[in-house]
C-alpha cells in the first residue's frame, strides 16, 4: 500500500492506492525489467515540489515577528516532539500527531494535525537544503515555490517572512505560511529552509500561533 501526500490550494490531501490493477480489477503483474526500471527511476527522482496556486506577493514588505502572538504555556500540557531530520524540537497541541510525508535527500516534510469533528486542523513542517550560497536571490527563488494562497510576504526576521488569510480555498479559515532560512549543520552560514504552514478553523488561530512561535524558539530564526 502506498500512501501519497498532495498539496492542494494550501490543503494537505491523502490518498492511499494499492498498486497498479489492469482493467479486471486485479493486480497488474510486475516484471523483472520494470522492477528495475522503477527502482532507478526512484533512486533518480527526488521529490518535486508541487507548483504553488497562489505564490505570495513579492517582495516583503516591511514587518517585525508578531509579539502578540501566544506561545505554550504549562496550562496548555503541550508535547515536545523529536522528528528525525528536523534538527530541533517540535512543541504541538495535546492529540496532535506528525507523520512524515515524501521525504527525500536533503529534504524531511512532516504532516502535523488533528481532526477535529469535521475540521481538519494543522499543516505541514517542511526542512530542506538551501543551495549554495543561500543568499537574497536564492531565498527569493525558494521562497516563490511555496503556496501563500496570494497573500503579502511580510518581514518577521532577518531571514524569515510571514504570509497570513482568513480565506483558504474560498472557506472561511484562517492560515499562515513561514518561510525561514537558518544556518546548516556546518555551523554560522546559513544553509536550511524551514517552511511551515498551517491551517484551520478560526477558533484554532491561537493553538497554530502557538506552534508556530515555539517553532521560531526552537530553531532561533
Amino acid at each position: 500500500m502506498v500512501l501519497v501526500v498532495l498539496l492542494a490550494g494550501g490543503g494537505t490531501v491523502f490518498f492511499l492506492t494499492n498498486g497498479d490493477q489492469d482493467h479486471k480489477g486485479g493486480t497488474k503483474p510486475t516484471t523483472q525489467a520494470q522492477q528495475k526500471a522503477q527502482t532507478q527511476t526512484s533512486a533518480a527522482a527526488p521529490a518535486v515540489t508541487p507548483t504553488p496556486l497562489h505564490p505570495g506577493i513579492e517582495p516583503p514588505r516591511v514587518g517585525n515577528w508578531p509579539e502578540k502572538w501566544p506561545a505554550f504555556a504549562a496550562k496548555d500540557k503541550a508535547k515536545k516532539l523529536t522528528l528525525d531530520g528536523v534538527g530541533f524540537p517540535v512543541s504541538v497541541p495535546l492529540g496532535w500527531a506528525c507523520t512524515p510525508a515524501a521525504n527525500d535527500a536533503g529534504s524531511v516534510k512532516y504532516t502535523c494535525g488533528i481532526t477535529a469533528g469535521s475540521d481538519q486542523v494543522g499543516g505541514e513542517l517542511i526542512v530542506r537544503d538551501c543551495a549554495q550560497p543561500c543568499d537574497t536571490a536564492t531565498q527569493e527563488a525558494m521562497r516563490k515555490e511555496e503556496e501563500a494562497w496570494g497573500q503579502e510576504w511580510r518581514w518577521v526576521g532577518k531571514n524569515a517572512t510571514l504570509a497570513e488569510t482568513l480565506k483558504v480555498d474560498g472557506a472561511d479559515r484562517y492560515g499562515m505560511v513561514i518561510v525561514a532560512y537558518v544556518p546548516g549543520s556546518t555551523g554560522g552560514t546559513l544553509g536550511k529552509q524551514i517552511v511551515l504552514r498551517l491551517t484551520g478553523p478560526s477558533q484554532w488561530r491561537d493553538d497554530l500561533r502557538k506552534v508556530a512561535n515555539g517553532v521560531r524558539s526552537a530553531a532561533k530564526f
